[in-house]
């Protein structure tokens, strides 16, 4: 395999890691508030949605991480997603609709709510990221500085 052949094995494998978890973190949610829809598409932008009064007055996404938030990088660097994610959320809240991240990790489900994109932009940064292990291209990303993130369940 060349430097630049991105692993689909891994890829494959990592999709199905983030779809399981995903359906996890929906019956989560579920217990929590019958209302909340799975987005019905494998790759939407962002993962479910809150109706309420025929309305969408909630959006989440759902990233799962084989690591811990102690995580020396995510220390560093913060947790990741991708900058599509980021357009979405700014269209949402721009319409008066939260957005509500939740990160799947060893440790713990953790949330992050985006409300104001402007009064939280010391919650989060641009920066390149990739799955180096898989040697996916670099593209752009959005970190959430860990010590905005909420620990919701053990």
């Amino acid at each position: 395999m060349s430097n630049s052949t991105i692993n689909l094995d891994l890829k494959k494998k990592d999709e199905d890691f983030g779809a399981y978890n995903e359906q996890r973190v929906l019956a989560y949610l579920k217990k929590k508030s019958p209302y909340i829809t799975d987005a019905k598409y494998k790759y939407a932008i962002l993962d479910f949605y809150k109706i309420k009064n025929n309305q969408i007055v909630k959006y989440y996404e759902v990233k799962a991480r084989r690591y811990s938030i102690h995580f020396k990088g995510i220390q560093e660097d913060g947790i990741a997603y991708g900058a599509n994610k980021w357009v979405k959320a700014k269209k949402c809240i721009d319409n008066g609709i939260p957005v509500i991240f939740y990160f799947l990790m060893t440790d713990g489900l953790y949330r992050w709510t985006l409300r104001d994109y402007e009064k939280q932009s010391n919650e989060w940064s641009f920066a390149p990221f990739g799955n180096k292990k898989r040697n996916d291209k670099m593209k752009k990303g959005i970190f959430i500085d860990v010590k905005y993130l909420e620990l919701v369940d053990k």
